[in-house]
């Protein structure tokens, strides 16, 4: 898979599992791509339980499908991967594709997998503000959180009455060994590893409190089958550097043909290059600027650059991946 965990190239997968190179173009990502192994994920958890599946959906949800609509409403089709291009999306009239009408249902995706249950457990799947009003079991819940601004959430409960029940709640694999979880203001001895489920099991009453604490480190994962080239990641979120203002034609930025890419489309630009080897330590070659904003910047070989989560690219032309330098060119 690749940063969105959606490795399609013009509708396809064209290559052998973890074999990426060369790949990075226009047409990668299709969205409808990403948001029907979004369904899977969920049906999958829906069995299983196994956090690894929501810490996947989590991905798609904040990397791939937050950011593809804009502010008209029109939907992209392809998510471009390769360097220096932008966001391109459907006309009103003249195309309307299958992510047109899958963008249309998929923004609900915001909301409908945020809580679970099996028989009175209830399981915490993902940091999102919202209101879980769970009638038949005398059950409210308010979550409270600006994530992924906030680097955790808050959890108060409005209960009928006290009841003993468990409330999982996903410690995802992104976090650190310095997540806690509180109860009503304590700290609890006992955690989670990063990747699963913590349940607290107790007799709930009206007006408890869980607070959840989710530290956020940068990493960097290489694109698979080239370690030459990777990606920076911010807990959750896939950033991307800001390259630039994308094209002013309105041609480039809504298709109005029938097809998927705008016409003309140029070559595209080569890789901005990190001051980093492969293996080196993600901090060395990526600053956080502000963790509440959101902001980052890159020293690279030959500019600065100013990075942000994939989702925030609006108008600009961005990159996702980056060219490492090789570690004999280093020393």
């Amino acid at each position: 898979r690749d940063w969105s965990s959606d490795v399609c190239s013009s509708d396809l997968w064209k290559t052998p599992a973890s074999q990426l190179e060369g790949t990075l173009a226009w047409n990668n990502a299709e969205c409808c791509v990403a948001y029907n192994l979004m369904k899977l994920q969920r049906h999958v958890f829906s069995w299983t339980g196994n956090a690894r599946w929501m810490d996947e959906y989590e991905r798609s949800l904040f990397n791939c499908r937050l950011g593809t609509q804009n502010a008209q409403g029109l939907k992209q089709y392809f998510f471009p991967l390769a360097a220096g291009y932008w966001r391109a999306y459907n006309s009103p009239e003249e195309s309307f594709w299958c992510c047109t009408g899958t963008g249309a249902e998929e923004f609900a995706k915001f909301a409908d997998t945020i809580y679970f249950h099996r028989g009175s457990d209830l399981y915490v799947n993902q940091f999102i503000s919202s209101t879980l009003d769970w009638k038949d079991e005398g059950l409210a819940i308010e979550q409270v959180t600006q994530f992924p601004h906030e680097q955790g959430t808050t959890l108060k409960i409005k209960s009928v009455r006290p009841a003993q029940r468990t409330i999982h709640v996903r410690i995802p694999r992104w976090t650190t060994e310095e997540a806690q979880v509180k109860i009503n203001g304590r700290p609890l001895d006992a955690m989670a590893d990063p990747g699963s489920y913590l349940a607290l099991r107790k007799v709930w009453q009206d007006g408890d409190t869980i607070g959840i604490s989710l530290p956020m480190e940068l990493r960097q994962e290489p694109l698979p089958g080239d370690d030459s080239v990777s990606a920076a990641l911010y807990g959750p979120l896939v950033l991307a550097a800001d390259l630039g203002a994308a094209p002013p034609e309105e041609a480039y930025r809504v298709i109005h043909s029938g097809g998927t890419s705008p016409k003309n489309l140029p070559a595209a630009s080569p890789l901005p290059k990190a001051a980093a080897t492969p293996d080196a330590n993600t901090k060395q070659w990526v600053q956080v600027e502000s963790p509440a904003e959101l902001r980052f910047t890159v020293a690279g070989e030959d500019a600065k650059y100013q990075l942000m989560p994939i989702y925030q690219i609006d108008q600009q032309r961005y990159s996702v991946y980056w060219k490492m330098q090789s570690a004999k060119k280093q020393s």
